[in-house]
């Protein structure tokens, strides 16, 4: 190579070299961008000479504007994954704001950090929040991709923890009690008029339930925790009045029914469910007392299923005035006279 082309050509490389280390345009005082490295300009010189070099990429582009002081106040930066964010601290260091949008196209806004701070988060399918935090508690706003929305209210002590929520079956709802846990009470009201009061122990079956219906009917009833059916009350809408003591298997054990007109019923099951022995006062006739053979069928026929015999129900027993009784044999108890 002649001489005069190989100063052309240092030339040039020393050109390049300098166009990197100087400043870029609009640069203003007390701002600090990102330069090419130092070795920035050696590594235009090697490539120059045709020598091969290894190039190391940065983490991510940032711009950072300080104070009179050389304090960092603003920092705005891209990461190495193209999420974009702009920081601003406070005269002490403290991050005082943040902006950012995170990989999954959420947008974030927080004010503060550490203990005490407020976050607002948009997420792209349509769930968004906000947050505020402090030493004391939490208070959460939110509607989640369904559409349900909520308030939380949580106390740091002791965990205490209240939610008002509408669902997304728009069912209006209140929960009081430990953040976490399956007890509390809550109370509920459905888009079809219905409304309850359900309270729960720890593990988050046993408790009293409270219902009242759109046609009037109200219920209280006390579920257990085993997941057997509880004793209940019920009101219906003419003024009926029914307490019931349920069976294992849900149906009811003993009932007692009370109407508005004077009329009485006390019904006791078998087990299996069956009706027994009834005894009913009405305000008209004398009170009367039923005993049920359980093989009869509903129609009251009185055929046993499975037997070669009909057989009739059991009697229907009167029960005698005040006073008097009726003996059955010597030194037999006190009972009532059948009803022919």
């Amino acid at each position: 190579m002649h001489v005069m082309e190989r100063i052309l050509l240092y030339a040039v490389a020393l050109i390049v070299a300098l166009r990197l280390l100087m400043p870029a345009g609009g640069e203003t005082a007390g701002s600090e961008i990102d330069r090419p490295p130092p070795n920035a300009g050696a590594t235009a010189l090697m490539q120059a000479a045709g020598e091969d070099v290894e190039t190391v990429q940065e983490p991510r582009r940032s711009l950072t504007l300080v104070d009179s002081s050389g304090k960092s106040r603003i920092l705005l930066s891209v990461a190495d994954d193209g999420t974009p964010s702009i920081m601003l601290r406070s005269a002490s260091g403290k991050v005082a704001m943040r902006l950012a949008v995170e990989a999954d196209e959420t947008a974030v806004v927080e004010l503060g950090e550490g203990v005490s701070r407020t976050s607002l988060r948009q997420h792209s399918d349509g769930q968004a929040s906000l947050e505020m935090r402090g030493p004391a508690g939490i208070v959460n706003v939110g509607i989640d991709e369904s559409g349900e929305t909520s308030l939380n209210l949580s106390r740091s002590k002791n965990r205490l923890h209240a939610r008002l929520a509408l669902t997304d079956q728009e069912e209006a709802q209140l929960h009081l009690g430990p953040e976490g846990a399956g007890s509390g009470v809550t109370v509920g009201w459905t888009p079809s008029g219905d409304a309850y009061i359900s309270v729960l122990q720890a593990d988050g079956k046993t408790g009293p339930v409270v219902q009242s219906f759109k046609d009037g009917l109200a219920q209280v009833a006390i579920n257990s925790g085993d997941g057997d059916a509880g004793p209940s009350m019920l009101m219906t809408p003419d003024g009926v009045s029914i307490m019931s003591v349920r069976l294992p298997n849900g149906q009811p054990g003993a009932s007692l029914l009370a109407s508005k007109d004077g009329h009485s019923v006390v019904a006791v099951a078998s087990p299996d469910g069956r009706k027994r022995a009834e005894m009913r006062a009405f305000a008209t006739d004398e009170p009367t007392i039923r005993i049920i053979d359980p093989d009869a069928p509903m129609d009251g026929e009185g055929d046993r299923p499975d037997a070669n015999e009909p057989r009739k129900p059991g009697p229907r027993v009167d029960l005698l005035p005040p006073g008097k009784t009726h003996h059955v044999g010597t030194g037999a108890a006190p009972t009532a006279i059948p009803n022919p």
